[in-house]
Order: C-alpha cells, then structure tokens, then sequence
C-alpha cells in the first residue's frame, strides 16, 4: 500500500481468462485447496509464452510465478492466506474465500495478462474480475514488488482481495470512491499506520487550502492520473467517515446498497445515513480536515 515514498498500485480492473492460460501461467495448475504450500513446476503454455510456471499453494491461495520471482512468491504464500482471513471478517463469507495470485516476469507480461492499459510504473498490484468458475486473481506488478516494505504490501494485498471479495456486488455505476475506498478501508484495518501517514497527498492538499469541492470521479482513479494517490486517499476517508458514523456493519450495508445500481447511491446515502449527497460531501470535506488539518 502506498506511502509518501512508494508507488500507487492499484485500479479495479477487468480481464479475462484466456489472457491468464495463453501466457501459460494456468495450464496444469489444480484449483486452490486447503492444504499445506508445496512447488513444482506447471507446464508452459504454447510457443512464445514466458517459460516455465512455480505454483506455490497455500491455505486459502495459490501464488503462480516463473522461477527468477519463486523466492517472492514463497514470502507471498502467509501474507495472502491471512489476507484472505482478514477480508473474509470483514467482508462476509458469500465470496469464493480463495485466491489466485500470479506474479508475472515482466511488466509486459502483466499488461498481456491484465489488458487494461495502465500505467505500471505506479501500480503494484491489480485484482482480475474473471468469472466465477475460473475463480479469483490479483496480478502483482514485479518491478514494484520489492519497493514496498512489509507493512505496505500487506495492506496492497488485502486492499486487492477485498476488491475481489466485494465483486459480485460491484456494478459499473457503483462510484469510484466508494469502491477503493472501501478496498482501502478493509486494507488498513488493524494495520497500526496512522491516517496522516497513509494519506500524505491529501494531508499536503489540506494545508495548501486546497480541498476537492467534490468527492472523485473515475477518471481521477487512472493510473495516468497526476490525482492518483490523493483520489485513494480521499475515497478511503469518506468510507472512515461512513465507519464511525454507522459502523463496520453500517459501512459493509451502505456498500451493499450503493453498489446495486446507478441510482443506488442516493438510496444508500438516505437509508443507512440518513443524509443527502450534498450535505455527505460537506461533511466529509470537514472530516477530512478535521483528521489531516
């Protein structure tokens, strides 16, 4: 999870599961069980894929990589079945409660698995949407993995999981804001990194008396974005301001309803707040202060 001094990581993005089996990183790969993590090479896909495949299985997950990225892939194994233990509390258990983590060789070889056309050098990790028979997948960005320390990636991990947790009730129209915000929430629980220290850009846009009219939109969660950071940052407070006023419970049912459809929001913002959009973003342009100022 970004600090001051690493890079962005993540947006929610799309891909199928034919861009994941062409690069040979499935092939022969049995799905996640409950058993204790072992190796051993997969097959390679077909001519002019990337080479040989390390499948590492834990708990709850399984981390695909390529032999030069299988000592990563083993330091991954805990942090994703804890992560995985960790969104389920938070979540709920109507999810698959299992995941596929694949560490390409290269940023190339992420942009033919993810075909989302983002910017890599800011993002760390991605979370796949395939289809629920092919199960769930966050794609780790190797040029950035070692750049974030332990504390920083466990967050990354958990944020991308909570968002594949959240998808099948995630629709297009559900607002950006909402749904990293909350993938940010479910990342930093527990995690002991104070606000100001996790929401640095927002925190300097504070004291410039620069504080966004409105909360952002899509466009500002790209990874081209020069808002990138601050719009993470200003998504995961106005789920931190949803949290105290109504709870963990209350935020989880306030996703829930908002994410259902493109007048949802307004629907949530009265039943479970009590409240309307306008009078929602005042208050959270003054909670933010209150925490940053």
């Amino acid at each position: 999870m970004p600090s001051p001094a690493t890079p962005r990581r993540t947006r929610w993005a799309t891909a199928v599961v034919a861009a994941l089996t062409l690069a040979g990183l499935l092939n022969g790969v049995p799905p996640v069980g409950a058993v204790s993590a072992t190796a051993g090479p997969a097959t390679a896909g077909p001519a002019g894929s990337q080479g040989p495949v390390v499948a590492l299985r834990g708990r709850s997950s399984l981390v695909l990589s390529h032999p030069e990225h299988a000592a990563a892939a083993a330091g991954l194994i805990h942090e994703v079945d804890d992560a995985v233990t960790a969104v389920t509390a938070a979540w709920g258990t109507d999810w698959a409660q299992s995941v596929v983590v694949v560490i390409p060789g290269s940023q190339q070889e992420m942009s033919a698995l993810i075909g989302d056309g983002l910017v890599l050098d800011r993002i760390a990790a991605v979370a796949t949407a395939a289809s629920s028979q092919a199960g769930q997948r966050v794609v780790v960005n190797p040029d950035n993995l070692d750049e974030l320390g332990p504390e920083v990636r466990r967050v990354v991990i958990r944020h991308e999981i909570a968002h594949l947790a959240a998808r099948g009730v995630t629709s297009p129209d559900t607002p950006a804001w909402l749904v990293e915000g909350f993938a940010d929430y479910v990342g930093y629980l527990d995690s002991g990194i104070p606000i100001r220290s996790a929401a640095g850009d927002l925190a300097r846009a504070v004291q410039r008396d620069d504080m966004p009219g409105d909360l952002p939109d899509a466009a500002s969660f790209h990874g081209s974005s020069p808002r990138l950071g601050q719009a993470y940052q200003e998504g995961w407070l106005a789920c931190l301001l949803i949290a105290e006023r109504v709870g963990p419970a209350g935020l989880l049912r306030f996703y829930r309803v908002a994410a259902a459809g493109p007048l949802a929001l307004e629907a949530a913002l009265e039943d479970v707040l009590g409240t309307t959009y306008r009078q929602f973003v005042e208050d959270w342009r003054a909670y933010v202060v209150q925490q940053l100022g």
